[in-house]
């Protein structure tokens, strides 16, 4: 499975606000955000009835994670939504306590969660700034190839 082909509409839009910085609270708030925006896409991709999904935005992130996994017939892609919903615990972290105590924990256990489960995908990095960003950006690709499945603009060959 080829998972490089994140669409460039898509791209554009994470490029724009997913910029290289040295504030790590920025990529995963810039990342969390570009993510639920994601997951909401895929979850309304996947619905019979698709205006009724104005409704489920009201849903907390890992409720969507949970609905969108749901959604996913395929029992392989399990481990990216662990990583989303690891990624969305150091977010609620970041988000009610900046000095929580456990933060860069949660922040090395989902980066080493998506380096040892998404290794093809990963390039190694010492910084652990990029390491985060790749992090990141790796779920969003994933994410986004689900999507484009979904609505069928992958050609069957790359599946």
């Amino acid at each position: 499975m080829d998972y490089s082909s994140i669409s460039y509409e898509e791209f554009k839009h994470f490029s724009k606000y997913f910029n290289p910085t040295d504030d790590p609270l920025r990529y995963i708030l810039v990342g969390h955000m570009l993510i639920e925006e994601h997951l909401d896409a895929y979850i309304k991709e996947c619905l019979p009835n698709k205006k009724v999904f104005k409704e489920i935005t009201d849903f907390r992130f890992y409720q969507k994670s949970y609905l969108a996994e749901s959604l996913d017939n395929k029992e392989d892609s399990d481990r990216l939504w662990v990583a989303i919903r690891k990624f969305n615990e150091i977010r609620n972290k970041v988000a009610h306590d900046l000095d929580h105590p456990g933060f860069n924990d949660k922040v090395e256990d989902f980066i080493f969660f998506v380096e040892r489960n998404f290794s093809d995908l990963y390039s190694e990095d010492s910084t652990p700034l990029p390491r985060l960003s790749n992090a990141i950006v790796n779920i969003f690709a994933l994410l986004d190839f689900k999507l484009q499945v979904k609505r069928n603009a992958i050609p069957p060959h790359l599946l």
